[in-house]
């Protein structure tokens, strides 16, 4: 893992100190969950939640481009699997083609960094991190197409409210804002069932004067 990517999940348990600060319940967090000793999203409790997420949620919404490619790897790896492994003999490799043929997705709810409620409203919370000292242009965001597909979904249906919390750090102090999805713009070329990521921006701007001290 590189040395971004982990402050990247740093920010994700800064994250919740911060919200639950604001008054946020933290009913579900998949970070948190890792790192708990002896924890596990497969725990009953865990479980119970995540289909809670996905029934709220509803189903997620896989991009053609990772579903063919997914496809293409299940067939490839059964045609050269063993025919008396385990995996071979139960039809693994075929049930999940099977699965994504008939429009199912794989990763379901990947995309949640953080799942909370505050009064009568659920929230699902997209981190993204940044650093004053390495990244030139501040108001540029890294996103998947299964973001970007199921973001779009989320904000459409409104059965959970969505937010991005960008947190910012500079000279050892970290600075954080919340804002909505559709603050943010995405490139009008950026097809995603046919690309894998793109970069999105503040429609206004990234206004450093207005993020607030964590």
């Amino acid at each position: 893992m590189s040395e971004f990517s982990q402050r990247g999940y740093d920010a994700e348990i800064l994250a919740l100190d911060i919200l639950e600060k604001n008054g946020y319940e933290i009913i579900y967090a998949p970070e948190k969950i890792k790192r708990e000793k002896n924890s596990s999203r497969f725990t009953k409790k865990n479980q119970e939640t995540f289909s809670f997420l996905k029934k709220k949620v509803g189903q997620s919404v896989m991009p053609e481009i990772n579903k063919n490619e997914w496809i293409k790897h299940f067939e490839d790896t059964r045609d050269s699997e063993d025919p008396s492994t385990i995996y071979y003999i139960e039809g693994h490799y075929q049930r999940n083609i099977d699965f994504l043929k008939n429009g199912k997705s794989l990763f379901e709810l990947s995309y949640v960094d953080i799942f909370c409620k505050k009064g009568n409203d659920y929230y699902i919370f997209d981190i993204k991190h940044k650093t004053f000292k390495e990244n030139k242009n501040l108001n540029s965001f890294d996103v998947t197409n299964y973001e970007v597909l199921n973001y779009n979904k989320i904000f459409k249906e409104n059965k959970v409210k969505l937010k991005i919390m960008v947190i910012l750090g500079k000279s050892g102090i970290s600075y954080y804002r919340i804002f909505d999805w559709d603050e943010f713009t995405v490139p009008t070329k950026f097809d995603p069932n046919t690309k894998h990521r793109t970069k999105i921006k503040l429609k206004e701007g990234f206004d450093i004067s207005k993020l607030k001290t964590i």
